[in-house]
């Protein structure tokens, strides 16, 4: 394994802990020697990646990663078109909305307007997900390409919350749906406690650039209240596709608004 290969383990597994880990964890999770890790740390937190805990043989990641993350993000059309129709969807619902994108078998939350009740629903900047946990992955997975689907389904369908869909042939169903409709819902599937109604967003040349999504306590989001945010979410859905140049008409689109 190269150096590369072993720096990029370590920041993707500092990465995916909300706490600081140790050299020696590190190399136990990732099969490396202690001096090995503590190598790649010190050459990782010159360059900002990295940084030790004061008084601690502990690392997390550094503040050179967001700024990375920030340059990503200022190079995503969504991102940059997206926070204004979020915004005025989370003002119209008062729940929590998000705006997510595509990347390889996940979705990547890259903006969040979090809603206006004393409780309400945090997804978190940069929280990634299986694409098929939940109502904003499916709204991105049913319009990719045949080929795309067919090998997230192959990857495996790890369970995330209560009542994710793990079956292949029940997920097939609810793609088919979420194509013939132009968006789909989720109860618990992507985190306990949580209702979601979701719509894709498209590029000008028609492919999928995300996802926009209303979620919240399922309490308050009943299937009936879902219903009535509908047409409010496919008019921004539809809002925020134009924004990217797509000008074509969804034939689900006129069902729903």
């Amino acid at each position: 394994m190269s150096s590369v290969d072993k720096a990029l383990k370590v920041l993707l597994l500092l990465g995916s802990e909300s706490e600081p880990l140790g050299v020696r964890e590190i190399g136990r999770r990732l099969d490396m020697s202690p001096p090995t890790v503590h190598r790649l740390l010190t050459t990782l937190a010159a360059y900002g990646f990295a940084q030790q805990i004061d008084g601690r043989r502990e690392y997390r990641l550094g503040w050179a990663c967001l700024d990375l993350g920030r340059a990503v993000l200022a190079g995503t059309d969504i991102y940059r078109v997206g926070p204004p129709v979020a915004l005025r969807l989370r003002d119209a619902t008062t729940e929590t909305v998000t705006i997510q994108v595509p990347a390889g078998h996940d979705q990547v939350c890259i903006f969040e307007a979090e809603g206006l009740h004393e409780v309400t629903r945090r997804v978190g900047v940069g929280r990634r997900m299986p694409l098929h946990a939940g109502a904003s992955g499916r709204a991105i997975l049913a319009f990719l390409s045949e080929a795309e689907i067919e090998a997230h389904l192959q990857s495996g369908l790890p369970r995330v919350g209560p009542n994710t869909v793990t079956d292949r042939a029940v997920l097939r169903r609810l793609l088919d749906d979420t194509r013939r409709t132009g968006l789909t819902r989720s109860h618990q599937e992507s985190a306990s406690g949580i209702a979601a109604v979701s719509v894709p967003v498209f590029h000008a040349d028609g492919r999928v650039a995300g996802s926009l999504s209303v979620s919240g306590p399922e309490a308050r989001l009943s299937d009936e209240v879902l219903d009535g945010v509908n047409p409010v979410i496919v008019d921004s859905g539809i809002a925020l596709s134009r924004e990217l140049g797509y000008r074509a008409q969804h034939p689900a689109w006129s069902r729903v608004a």
